[in-house]
């Protein structure tokens, strides 16, 4: 059942089922990027993003930092570390997927290889024990080729 259907075809009773963090932000970048949202539904942007945020139990959800950077830990720390290491990882996923899209499709497998790769370490980042009772995050910085392992 496409996330459309789950919400549409029921009343809307919220906190029923949990719903992946993940899940939250394909609805919000889905209902903001395009008019039609999946099984040809218009979207109601707004109404669609609520529903599905309040359905969220945000008990699971860590207390990640807000807009983490590199630059908030000093090198050789072992937040720095994984931060470093998830940067090379996703500037590698991103450039695999071009590859994949532009003439190389067998680069599709070892991208989504390397997208399991990125959600173990976005996820072990948040396990990481921050400042003020927050975890780390990633930080989504952009590493040069020549640096990428």
């Amino acid at each position: 059942m496409d996330l459309v259907s789950r919400y549409s075809s029921r009343p809307w009773r919220p906190n029923t089922a949990p719903v992946s963090p993940y899940v939250v932000l394909l609805a919000i970048s889905t209902a903001w990027s395009s008019p039609v949202l999946l099984g040809g539904h218009r979207a109601d942007a707004g109404g669609l993003v609520r529903r599905v945020v309040d359905d969220v139990n945000l008990t699971g959800v860590p207390p990640m930092r807000r807009n983490p950077r590199l630059s908030d830990h000093e090198p050789g720390s072992a937040i720095r570390a994984a931060q470093e290491e998830f940067n090379r990882t996703y500037c590698t996923l991103l450039s695999r997927l071009e590859q994949a899209f532009n003439g190389s499709p067998k680069q599709l497998g070892a991208a989504t290889g390397t997208m399991y790769a990125l959600k173990g370490q976005a996820q072990a980042l948040m396990r990481m024990p921050d400042e003020d009772g927050t975890t780390a995050g990633p930080t989504f910085e952009y590493v040069a080729p020549e640096l990428r392992r």
